[in-house]
């Protein structure tokens, strides 16, 4: 549990200890599964999915002109299947974890996001680091210009459990939520990354369509996500010109 709590902030200090956790968990999850002899969890569509994916791959790798430069980081790529049935496993094992990362991750996003804002407005973030560049923010990851995707990547699980977790969170921390989901949504858009950006609008967009709520809620979600666009150009030529 502990493992799975702080691999959001593990991310953000840096690829090695990132990888120190997943493997961690990916490893214990193996010796429960084998000490229990339950490999129920393995006899899932999704896994014959991952296995083919996995297949793919490496076959490709085979056939690669790049082979001996690649092989090995390809190979070792089930490493990431493992990871996602140790967490599926441990959720279901310890169903208060759902509330746990959440809110770990709505304090690194704040955290990421009150950093970037800084770093936008008087040119370095709290530690003292610099902008590299003046259209692109780095934040907490030093000189790696990720912070959009970082965000962008995870945003989408932070909307997710804070609806799972909606009738257990209380008005102020529902409110808090909001805000966190919002500041993070413009700070992927101060940090000059276009991807992240377009990937971001189109997952809101297509959340507030398939989503139950009335029509004028969506109306006024809509009118906040573009109105924050057109403020953001506006304030910003910098930002306008690299978008």
């Amino acid at each position: 549990s502990f493992l799975l709590i702080i691999f959001p902030i593990s991310l953000v200090a840096g690829s090695f200890i990132a990888e120190i956790s997943m493997n961690s968990l990916s490893l214990i999850f193996l010796n429960n599964i084998f000490k229990n002899k339950n490999f129920n969890i393995f006899k899932k569509n999704f896994f014959l999915i991952f296995i083919i994916f996995y297949l793919i791959i490496l076959v490709s790798v085979i056939f690669s002109n790049y082979i001996e430069a690649i092989f090995f980081k390809n190979f070792f790529y089930f490493r990431y299947i493992l990871f996602t049935f140790a967490i599926v496993y441990l959720l279901k094992e310890n169903n208060k974890l759902y509330l746990l990362v959440y809110k770990v991750l709505c304090a690194v996003f704040l955290i990421l996001s009150i950093d970037g804002l800084v770093q936008f407005f008087f040119d370095h973030n709290i530690l003292g680091d610099p902008k590299i560049r003046p259209d692109r923010l780095t934040g907490l990851f030093g000189d790696k210009m990720i912070l959009g995707s970082y965000l962008s990547r995870i945003l989408p699980l932070i909307v997710g459990l804070f609806f799972y977790n909606l009738l257990v969170l209380n008005k102020k921390q529902k409110i808090l939520g909001i805000f966190i989901i919002f500041i993070s949504f413009i700070t992927i858009f101060l940090s000059g990354e276009r991807m992240p950006l377009i990937s971001i609008i189109f997952y809101f967009i297509s959340l507030i369509v398939f989503i139950n709520i009335s029509k004028k809620i969506k109306l006024l979600f809509f009118s906040i996500i573009f109105s924050t666009i057109i403020i953001v150009l506006s304030i910003s030529p910098t930002i306008f010109d690299r978008h």
